[in-house]
């Protein structure tokens, strides 16, 4: 809680950093370099971040200003895109029981042929909905992605609150476009919040 100047009295400024909480992590972390956002999801209210290592040699926050590829930590929101395509636009609904085909593909991106693989190396023919997000199948994942299609897919993570350009690629469903670790913790708090997307917050 910061106090107002003198020229404004009555006026306070109230932080939603938990201090207790903020030393913990900056202690965990000491001399190491990496990012980390706490959030109070009922409010979205931002409890901790530690955004590199002293501020007073790089104001370089990481946690907000740096951007990578998420990778697996976007497939909830494909299979997101998927469950509310029936109730959107009255196609046959997914479910976490509906089956998909888990097999090795070849997708052409550009001048170029991609094939994805499952991390394991291994495929299971058709599985449940639930299980390929359970095991973070690859292929069953571009599979859905496919069906539902990207641009929904896409939209889908923009309501739920990732800012970042999200590229129109098949490689966008694997967590190929790069976001910053603020906007993909909040987006998780939209899942956490059944669906309501509140903008992280420190003030």
């Amino acid at each position: 809680k910061l106090a107002s100047s003198p020229a404004t009295p009555g006026n306070t400024v109230k932080l939603s950093i938990d201090i207790k909480l903020q030393h913990m992590v900056e202690e965990l972390f000491g001399e190491r370099r990496g990012a980390l956002v706490a959030l109070d999801v009922e409010h979205g209210a931002i409890k901790a971040m530690v955004g590199g290592r002293d501020y007073q040699r790089s104001q370089f926050n990481r946690a907000v200003q740096a951007k990578r590829q998420p990778g697996s930590l976007f497939k909830p929101f494909i299979y997101l895109a998927a469950f509310e395509a029936g109730r959107v636009d009255g196609r046959e609904a997914f479910t976490p029981a509906t089956l998909v085909e888990d097999r090795p593909l070849a997708l052409d991106v550009g001048n170029e042929r991609w094939i994805p693989k499952n991390f394991n190396g291994r495929y299971y023919g058709k599985v449940r909905l639930r299980e390929a997000l359970e095991r973070s199948l690859n292929a069953a994942t571009i599979t859905i992605g496919e069906q539902v299609g990207l641009r929904r897919v896409i939209d889908q993570a923009k309501t739920s609150g990732i800012e970042s350009q999200l590229r129109p690629s098949p490689a966008t469903l694997l967590g190929a476009s790069e976001v910053s670790l603020l906007e993909i913790t909040a987006a998780y708090g939209t899942l956490a919040r059944e669906g309501k997307w509140l903008k992280p917050h420190a003030i």
